[in-house]
């Protein structure tokens, strides 16, 4: 063999080594981390009992969404449905065709910047 092909094929197996030997010393950290994460993530998460305070719901054109389902959700939101126009925020109305619900957002936050509540949205749904 010559020189150059010796030193390549101890080059490698110096490699080959170096990389066996990280690996068995490396395990072991790596068990033991996995550990005290499945430790620290399974069971209760919390101390105390949480709660979700908001739920996005998206109404799109040609969604199947009867009025009945969304006023449901509306008022499970604290909307109060009115009978005369929509004046304040949380109000919420429908046509009497029951095809069309009119309503007064109220103000909320998106991630980037803050909304004011608004009014009157209005949205068309299925019989």
């Amino acid at each position: 063999m010559s020189r150059r092909r010796a030193a390549a094929a101890i080059a490698i197996t110096v490699t080959v080594l170096a990389v066996a030997a990280g690996a068995v010393t490396a395990y072991p950290r790596y068990r033991a981390l996995e550990r005290t994460v499945v430790e620290k993530f399974s069971g209760r998460p919390w101390a105390v009992p949480a709660r979700v305070y908001a739920d996005s719901f998206v109404v799109y054109p040609g969604m199947r969404l009867t009025a009945t389902d969304l006023l449901a959700r509306l008022r499970r939101l604290g909307y109060r449905e009115v009978s005369g126009p929509v004046r304040i925020r949380g109000d919420v109305r429908r046509d009497v065709g029951g095809r069309a619900i009119e309503l007064f957002l109220r103000a909320f936050p998106y991630p980037l910047r803050c909304s004011r509540s608004r009014t009157p949205a209005s949205t068309s749904t299925a019989p």
